[in-house]
């Protein structure tokens, strides 16, 4: 190839021709890049930031996004770079605009997404053109709730799902148009803030149904339902006023874990509400920023977090420490979703800051 030389074109100033060669250059680089980028990485448009990741049962990664969308990833192998599968038809929007989906939850074939439009959507994960009809219980006269969480029963037939204000519905899958159930907060408790965590637990000992809510005032709550009416039986304490963002049930199900505004992972006795907690994490280096979700390894062995500070921790259920070796980088603007795999790899999302990489894949040496 002949070497170029910098000389100016007739009628230009030095300084013309040098800005015009750069400019050059620039739109030369952008075609390379658009021409070497896999087209189906354009599938997910505009490149938002991911605020959640689930598995579901055929091994692929589900994530919402602030565009409104679920999204299917094949991460069927790992050492590729990562390519959307499947961009869901539903998604949360309202005449033209759009809202945040903010999490994900699936249960067999089927995926819910929580929306700040104020909905609950249910999707078919075989068939991504398939819609239903949204769940709208959360919508309101006097102001668009968002909803921050919404998950399955064990059965799959009933959900879950908290709202910005502190609202928490229980909700017939089967039938979202059905009126929900209602949970109100005692008088004496602080039931303001989000609810940005819920989870089930199995039955007590009389059958009744329970789960766990979080609060944005430092607590997690106990619900009984005895069929007449549902009651916060007991508070689990953070001792603090940082919201909680995610709890998390172990296989017992009678131990789950907490992530917190202010940045520790805990773990508590389901039984034994009221005391503190059985653990309180131990950082060999602290997370900076709060943990936006925690997510168990399939043996319930390991715990991982994803940090505002744009870090994914591993952490040991035996030592109660972080494993200093697993440390992942996930960007300066912070990672909002962690999921391991059937097979123990770890799944999680990126900042968004590159268009080619919005959630990363990777084996943990546990």
């Amino acid at each position: 190839m002949r070497e170029m030389t910098h000389s100016t074109t007739p009628g230009l100033t030095p300084a013309h021709a040098a800005a015009r060669r750069s400019l050059i250059r620039v739109v030369a680089a952008v075609a390379l890049l658009f021409s070497v980028l896999p087209q189906r990485a354009l599938a997910h448009s505009g490149f938002p930031r991911a605020t959640c990741v689930a598995i579901d049962q055929d091994g692929r990664a589900l994530t919402s996004d602030d565009f409104g969308r679920l999204i299917a990833w094949d991460i069927s192998n790992p050492n590729l770079p990562q390519l959307p599968h499947v961009v869901f038809d539903q998604k949360h929007v309202v005449g033209e605009k759009t809202y945040k989906a903010a999490y994900v939850a699936t249960h067999g074939n089927r995926a819910l997404t929580a929306g700040y439009d104020g909905n609950v959507l249910i999707h078919d994960l075989n068939d991504p053109h398939k819609t239903f009809p949204p769940f709208t219980g959360h919508q309101s006269k006097d102001g668009l709730r968002e909803v921050w969480v919404a998950v399955f029963s064990p059965d799959g037939t009933q959900a879950l799902s908290g709202a910005n204000d502190g609202q928490i519905l229980l909700w017939d899958v089967s039938d979202p148009q059905k009126p929900p159930r209602e949970f109100h907060y005692p008088a004496k408790l602080n039931s303001e803030g989000p609810v940005a965590g819920l989870a089930f637990l199995p039955p007590d000992d009389k059958g009744n149904q329970r789960f766990l809510s979080t609060s944005g005032y430092g607590d997690v709550y106990l619900w009984v339902l005895d069929g007449k009416k549902e009651d916060v039986v007991k508070t689990f304490s953070h001792g603090n006023s940082r919201q909680v963002n995610a709890v998390v049930l172990l296989d017992d199900g009678a131990t789950f874990l907490s992530g917190s505004f202010d940045k520790k992972l805990r773990m508590w006795n389901v039984n034994a509400p009221g005391e503190l907690p059985k653990a309180t994490f131990q950082f060999q280096q602290e997370h900076k920023d709060w943990i936006w979700r925690v997510a168990l390894s399939p043996d319930s062995n390991f715990a991982a977090t994803a940090s505002e500070d744009g870090t994914v921790r591993v952490w040991d259920m035996g030592t109660k420490k972080a494993r200093e070796n697993l440390v992942f980088q996930a960007g300066k603007n912070g990672s909002m979703g962690v999921a391991f795999t059937k097979n123990g790899w770890l799944v999680f999302t990126l900042d968004g800051s590159q268009p080619q990489k919005l959630i990363q894949v990777v084996k943990p040496n546990l």
